[in-house]
């Protein structure tokens, strides 16, 4: 969330000197839409896109093949019209399309799996090796398939990719049909006149792929390889014969004229492409296939790097946008890849150095058109970073008043806005997992779930601190010996003590700082958390941000979800609950005592997670920088 539109979004009216006109209008592509429910909906216009956004109507999201589309803030009963894919299947690249009665939303180049072949003979020459061996694990299951039903690996890897691709489509495209070209074997005669001749892996996979898309609720239509040409023909189009070129007329031509037959549009309205790499992960092995030296076979593989799971999409200062690798268990660091090319940029990038975006199965782009400038692929330029947030309003002369008046969304921009510290700026959770990892390393304690042991102390310092104020270096000690107690892990004074010493020192989400900043520019920001005062004071130069205000539970003498602290910011604040929103991510500790009392609430859901509670929040976003955003767009539309 809160990644920046370039793909897709540039000032209307505006275009490159020499740009022509008719070009650039068929280049303008279509957003697709949901709601907060994730029902899809029509795709919009990149205008319509930029005027939600603005609005606080709508956030942006990327789903987990990487394309761009717009979560609205509240429910929309659909009105959907016809929407068909086409499909062009390929042996190393498939084309596909997405077509309305008129538009043109989709065009996509996706790059076929061709791993697992190779893949399978690894793993079969590693089997064949451990057969000499002394010892063999006892099997777990019967995986014999004598007299069962199988489709090869390397087959069933090519055609399910299709049908995958389909199925993210579908989570945020209201599609009706699918059209795909029904491709045909070319066989031979083997010994004998009789193998091969009436098999194929083509026509198993085929198969296999109209029973999945029969499944996900399509129509399925079916076009074979000369009518495609004769539809290519009637449309006026051509395909180019090279195949691997990323470009509308490799693939994605055959897809869009075969969901146009079905749709009936009657030419493409945009040739703008999207190219898809699937992403490959190594999965948990034993150990590796060559051994170091000594003969030692190191671990190897898995999905998760020190909390991040494999191919998540992070923003890191130095390299930008780029995905998550493997990691180094001992010097906790963890290996980052260019987006693009998977090629490695790092081994030693830390954790607390990521911003994460999202998790994408597969890696896609939208390819530069020939003539366009500027990193983004779009033909205009991309505004300047120092312009995306505008001036406060006492500097360009405005007053603060409600943004569209008569329709059913009126917030005012809020004089002041109240945030929970920990979990919200900063990272609450993987600080104190990190701590009680290192702790538990220290005694050679290796195989313990931090997560779950971080989540546990969480637990019964809740149910701790709604006995009566304490001072929080004192819950903090208490509630650690019993989590460490309940788990039956070591522990000693010393390692209570400096767990009560380090939260002063625990380090901010990577745009947290940014965040606030840029905030300051339109309200003021006032913490209200549940610590000490001289924590806060550590934090707060920890964060190198001067807040407007603090409010601890010192100074309250009361914990969140005590009404007492929000009281106090504001008596302290000279405003009226409807001039103050509050922000937090702890749902119980803050989005709950804050709707009683009737705030504008955000919440900061960093990690997804599902409302614990029958309780609405105001708005929903996963990072400060959409939150920022959301206050421009409110002080923008005075």
């Amino acid at each position: 969330m809160g990644w920046y539109l370039s793909p897709y979004c540039s000032r209307e009216g505006s275009y490159h000197p020499g740009f022509d006109l008719e070009k650039r209008k068929s280049l303008i592509m279509r957003i697709p839409v949901v709601d907060t429910r994730g029902v899809t909906l029509m795709p919009c216009t990149p205008a319509k896109a930029r005027h939600l956004f603005q609005s606080g109507k709508a956030r942006p999201k990327r789903n987990k093949l990487g394309l761009f589309y717009v979560q609205l803030c509240y429910e929309q009963e659909p009105a959907n019209q016809p929407l068909v894919v086409g499909v062009d299947p390929g042996s190393k690249f498939e084309g596909l399309s997405v077509v309305g009665t008129k538009e043109t939303v989709l065009n996509l180049m996706v790059k076929a799996p061709d791993h697992v072949k190779d893949a399978v003979k690894t793993r079969r020459t590693m089997r064949r090796a451990r057969r000499s061996r002394k010892w063999r694990r006892p099997k777990r299951f019967d995986n014999r398939l004598t007299g069962k039903s199988r489709i090869p690996p390397s087959t069933r890897s090519r055609w399910e990719a299709k049908a995958r691709v389909v199925k993210h489509l579908l989570t945020m495209l209201p599609l009706t049909d699918v059209v795909v070209e029904d491709v045909q074997a070319i066989t031979r005669k083997g010994k004998g006149g009789k193998w091969n001749g009436s098999f194929s892996p083509v026509q198993v996979g085929k198969d296999h792929l109209y029973r999945l898309l029969y499944a996900l609720g399509l129509t399925v239509h079916l076009r074979q390889g000369w009518q495609t040409k004769e539809l290519r023909e009637h449309f006026g189009l051509k395909k180019t014969k090279s195949k691997s070129k990323q470009s509308f007329e490799s693939h994605a031509v055959d897809g869009w004229v075969m969901a146009a037959s079905v749709s009936g549009a009657e030419k493409p309205t945009c040739q703008r492409l999207w190219y898809v790499v699937p992403a490959t992960l190594h999965r948990r092995q034993l150990h590796r296939l060559q051994a170091t030296k000594g003969g030692e076979r190191k671990a190897y593989g898995g999905t998760h790097s020190l909390g991040k799971k494999r191919g998540t999409v992070v923003r890191h200062a130095t390299y930008g946008l780029c995905t998550v690798g493997g990691f180094d268990r001992k010097k906790q660091t963890i290996s980052l890849h260019d987006y693009r090319t998977n090629k490695r940029l790092t081994q030693g990038a830390k954790v607390q150095a990521c911003r994460t975006l999202t998790w994408v199965a597969l890696r896609s782009w939208l390819v530069r058109e020939t003539g366009s400038k500027g990193k983004g692929s779009h033909p205009t330029q991309a505004p300047k970073k120092e312009r995306l947030l505008p001036p406060p309003l006492e500097r360009r002369g405005l007053r603060r008043r409600s943004f569209y008046e008569g329709s059913t969304f009126m917030y005012t921009l809020p004089k002041a806005i109240t945030f929970d510290c920990y979990g919200t700026l900063i990272d609450w959770e993987g600080e104190i997992q990190r701590f009680f990892e290192e702790r538990l390393a220290a005694r050679n304690i290796m195989h313990v779930d931090t997560h779950a042991l971080q989540h546990h102390w969480e637990e019964v310092q809740f149910q701790y601190i709604q006995r009566g104020y304490h001072p929080y270096r004192q819950v903090l000690r208490e509630t650690m010996r019993i989590a460490f107690e309940d788990f039956q892990l070591p522990y000693d004074e010393a390692d209570v003590e400096a767990f009560a010493v380090s939260m002063g020192h625990w380090r901010p989400f990577a745009d947290t700082r940014e965040a606030i900043l840029a905030l300051q520019q339109f309200v003021k920001v006032v913490l209200i958390t549940n610590t000490d005062d001289e924590i806060i004071t550590q934090t707060q130069k920890t964060l190198n941000v001067t807040f407007d205000d603090i409010i601890t539970a010192e100074q309250a003498r009361a914990y969140k979800p005590s009404h007492k602290g929000f009281q106090l910011a504001r008596e302290r604040l000279q405003l009226p609950q409807s001039e103050i929103w509050h922000a937090g991510f702890g749902f119980k500790y803050d989005i709950v005592p804050a709707s009683e009392l009737g705030y504008t609430t955000v919440w900061v859901n960093r990690q997804g997670e599902a409302r614990p509670v029958d309780v609405k929040e105001t708005f929903l976003v996963g990072d400060m920088l959409t939150l920022a955003y959301l206050i421009r767009g409110i002080a923008a539309s005075v």
